[in-house]
């Protein structure tokens, strides 16, 4: 499980994990568990997922219906909402179902990647509470700008937290030139853009008058 807060790079970290557990053994897919509504990747937008990934991807993540090389199957609850906060009890009840179904499918044979949030403080400290007690990761990753353990922000993140042992990375501080806003949008119009579910609508005959 990765964790930290906003712009640290869990996003480009959780990628490259993923990559080099596939090129490592190509044989064992990934589950890339996506808990972040309003930064997807492999989800549709305001959705969280499940996806077994089974081929390294470099570059751009496309939307979820074109990676069919990439993505063998995924699981989706379609949230609604950008943020937990607009509906928390729903929020954490998807991801518990969404670990089920990896504990029941998956466990045996994949891997796990579970990118989170960068909500790390007040509230959105309290749901990662929850998450991390649902989930008890093996491995918990922080990305910070200290690597000390002991550092005020790292201990306020940590606090009652539930795992099972813990690394502190750096995190990579870039800023996007996109804000978090304008990404979403982007996401959205890539995803109706791709689809060809819909063309037939153009074709559409909305209502149809009779002649007499």
């Amino acid at each position: 499980m990765i964790i930290g807060n906003k712009n640290t790079g869990k996003s480009t970290f959780c990628k490259s994990l993923i990559n080099e557990l596939l090129l490592t053994n190509p044989n064992r897919p990934v589950s890339y568990l996506e808990i972040d509504p309003g930064q997807s990747e492999y989800s549709t937008p305001c959705a969280l997922s499940l996806s077994e990934i089974v081929q390294a991807q470099f570059g751009l993540v496309a939307l979820p219906h074109k990676n069919n090389n990439i993505v063998k199957s995924r699981v989706e609850h379609y949230f609604g909402f950008t943020s937990a906060v607009n509906a928390p009890t729903r929020y954490v009840e998807i991801i518990e179902e969404l670990f089920n179904h990896h504990q029941t499918k998956f466990s045996q044979r994949n891997h796990l990647i579970i990118n989170t949030p960068g909500w790390v403080k007040g509230y959105g400290k309290e749901l990662l509470n929850q998450i991390t007690k649902i989930i008890n990761p093996d491995k918990l990753i922080l990305l910070s700008n200290n690597l000390n353990q002991e550092y005020p922000d790292n201990a306020n993140i940590l606090q009652d937290l539930t795992y099972q042992s813990l690394s502190i990375i750096p995190g990579v501080y870039q800023l996007s030139k996109y804000s978090a806003p304008q990404i979403r949008t982007i996401n959205k119009l890539l995803y109706f853009h791709q689809t060809t579910q819909s063309e037939h609508l153009i074709l559409m005959i909305i209502y149809w008058i009779p002649r007499h």
